[in-house]
């Protein structure tokens, strides 16, 4: 489990993951998984960026201890690229792509708040975050990033990240308005930096609040009709997908799509999951992996066209991803 997966319904990529450290890599052609070539360090609870043939991955939990390796995939093989200039797992807080990645927060044996940009051949350390945390929910571009929420404990503070390549501006992180409710474990949507959307998590028990992003603050929406932690989101502000995941006691199924405005049930995923990898839009959605109960983690995945799932290809490795 504690994957990583970039692209899109019809071009992903699903990569690393535990209950120990995996190399697996396997591409999604909207049909069939394949398995590429590995990763050269074997790890889980990572960050990574880009997409299917431009992939970057950075840090986790690798054998022994936590890494600070980096490598780049060209749609085939992996390149070791020069190394994080701090080791660190639990991060999850990478945005960018492969020629510009941001990494942020994570464990280094305790919470770190440091930031890093590559710009493709190399780490720079760069303005810390306001706040060290772990499990951040984070989009954007290395020009304007978010990121927000995060544990422990549960956080509702967002952060902006601004950089330019074209002046010598130094970047930096400025803080956002905090999310109304503290979480982690949730699930986000967006198109840009000044249109996102949060929803789901936990605190101390799973929560059903959804708020959107302006760029500076954050409104409450209306409630997910089910609450729930650990979910899969994807798509965008106005048109978001939320999937699975788990209630306080119980794994469900239940699938709900976003308008803008509110939150409407949809069919549900076949099989209950948790820990999931999602990609792609509310009208073109693909699910991987996942933690059902009470059977070990799974290798399916499946395809939403906006009313329906379908069966996709069957990954090679049991795979699941924790945000």
């Amino acid at each position: 489990h504690k994957t990583g997966y970039l692209g899109t319904q019809t071009a992903a990529i699903c990569f690393g993951g535990s209950p120990h450290p995996k190399a697996i890599v396997e591409s999604w052609d909207g049909t069939n998984w394949t398995e590429s070539g590995d990763l050269n360090t074997a790890r889980m609870d990572f960050g990574g960026a880009g997409t299917q043939t431009a992939g970057l991955v950075m840090g986790g939990d690798a054998s022994p201890g936590v890494s600070n390796t980096s490598e780049e995939y060209n749609g085939s093989t992996w390149t070791e690229g020069n190394n994080l200039n701090t080791a660190r797992n639990n991060g999850h807080g990478g945005a960018g792509i492969q020629t510009a990645g941001l990494f942020m927060g994570g464990n280094t044996g305790s919470l770190t708040a440091n930031t890093e940009i590559y710009d493709g051949t190399s780490w720079t350390e760069t303005t810390n975050l306001s706040t060290a945390r772990r499990r951040i929910g984070s989009f954007g571009t290395v020009a304007q990033a978010v990121a927000c929420g995060g544990n422990p404990p549960a956080s509702n503070a967002t952060e902006e990240f601004a950089h330019s390549i074209l002046t010598y501006t130094p970047a930096s992180w400025a803080s956002g308005g905090n999310l109304n409710t503290a979480r982690f474990g949730l699930g986000s949507a967006s198109a840009s930096q000044t249109a996102g959307l949060a929803f789901g998590g936990r605190d101390s028990s799973s929560k059903n609040q959804s708020e959107e992003y302006d760029g500076s603050s954050w409104t409450e929406g209306n409630n997910l009709s089910t609450a729930r932690k650990f979910i899969c989101g994807h798509g965008t502000q106005t048109a978001g997908l939320c999937s699975g995941g788990e209630t306080d006691t119980v794994f469900v199924a239940n699938v709900e799509e976003y308008n803008g405005s509110s939150w409407t049930e949809v069919t549900d995923v076949p099989g209950v999951r948790s820990d999931h990898g999602g990609t792609g839009t509310q009208t073109a959605g693909l699910v991987i992996g996942g933690l059902p109960h009470p059977s070990p983690n799974n290798t399916s995945s499946l395809e939403y066209d906006g009313t329906s799932w379908t069966e996709g290809g069957t990954l090679n490795g049991a795979q699941l991803r924790q945000g």
